[in-house]
């Protein structure tokens, strides 16, 4: 069982690929989408492309969870990643991927 977190940039096919990849090789127990909430050129493209994973997530995966975060601020993305590895590693013992290949820049 493992739980998959990914950085949702500009590139929404990369971020199919990989989850159709791990959903082949694990079962997915839980499913977070992280994009830009930045009011700029990537953040659009962002939250559009969060929209798209969501509806083609959704029939195999639940409904993903999504999290806005500005990818540029360390801190704030820090602030939103380490509870979520303490609670799915710690209390519920799942493997944690992180996919950021499609990040923004």
């Amino acid at each position: 069982m493992v739980c998959i977190m990914c950085m949702v940039g500009n590139d929404y096919q990369r971020i199919l690929d990989g989850v159709e990849y791990w959903g082949r090789e694990e079962k997915i127990e839980n499913l977070y989408l992280l994009y830009d909430n930045k009011p700029d050129k990537y953040g659009f493209v962002s939250q559009a492309n969060v929209k798209e994973l969501v509806r083609a997530f959704s029939p195999r995966y639940r409904k993903p969870n999504t999290i806005e975060c500005n990818p540029q601020d360390f801190s704030n993305v820090f602030c939103i990643l380490y509870p979520i590895l303490c609670r799915e590693v710690e209390q519920l013992r799942r493997q944690v991927i992180i996919d950021a290949t499609s990040t923004t820049k």
